[in-house]
């Protein structure tokens, strides 16, 4: 078994990762104002639905990968490289079934919200 770790370098540690998240808030809330200030209302709407397919297609097809690679490295059931090549065939599948998935929802089923800008779409039907 570790030695536990001294008690002053945890309270570094915690310090480090408050004031990284800290600077992390204060730099979202900058590029929030710049994004507002800089495209309006309907430009910071078309910007926020913009992103929500490339979010929701990362939460969706994530399938738990992170969090079942760190548990079977750490309990040595599968070999690191056994665990990365499964990881990589998995990754490279899901991306060249996502593709084609991502670009036909956004040309053809979530053009409704873009009607007054539809220059973001490179289908023909937009």
């Amino acid at each position: 078994m570790t030695a536990p770790l001294p008690l002053r370098r945890t309270a570094i540690d915690i310090a480090m990762t408050f004031s990284r998240q800290f600077l992390a808030g204060i730099m979202q809330l900058g590029l929030l104002l710049i994004i507002a200030r800089g495209l309006g209302p309907e430009g910071a709407g078309t910007y926020a639905v913009a992103l929500l397919l490339p979010s929701i297609m990362s939460q969706l097809l994530n399938l738990g990968l992170a969090s079942a690679n760190v548990y079977f490295v750490a309990s040595r059931r599968f070999p690191l490289a056994q665990v990365w090549v499964a990881s990589r065939d998995l990754v490279l599948l899901m991306g060249v079934l996502a593709w084609p998935w991502g670009l036909a929802w956004s040309c053809w089923w979530a053009s409704w919200p873009f009607r007054a800008s539809r220059r973001w779409c490179f289908c023909r039907r937009c």
